[in-house]
């Protein structure tokens, strides 16, 4: 068996998984761990692009 992470609503076994951000844990066989990765569902959402430092370099101030 092979654990693995799903961060996208699935059902599986009978069970619906709607997983948090941080995904939900499942133990599924190989050939389905194959079959939700080729799906997509074990990749975790990208994170949110950080905003730009504000600059703080004291030399442009001439």
């Amino acid at each position: 068996m092979t654990r693995l992470y799903i961060y996208a609503p699935h059902t599986h076994a009978g069970v619906r998984y709607d997983p948090p951000p941080e995904g939900v844990e499942i133990e599924v066989s190989a050939q389905d761990a194959e079959f939700l990765y080729a799906l997509g569902k074990t990749t975790p959402p990208a994170a949110p692009a950080l905003p730009p430092l504000a600059n703080t370099d004291d030399a442009s101030d001439d």
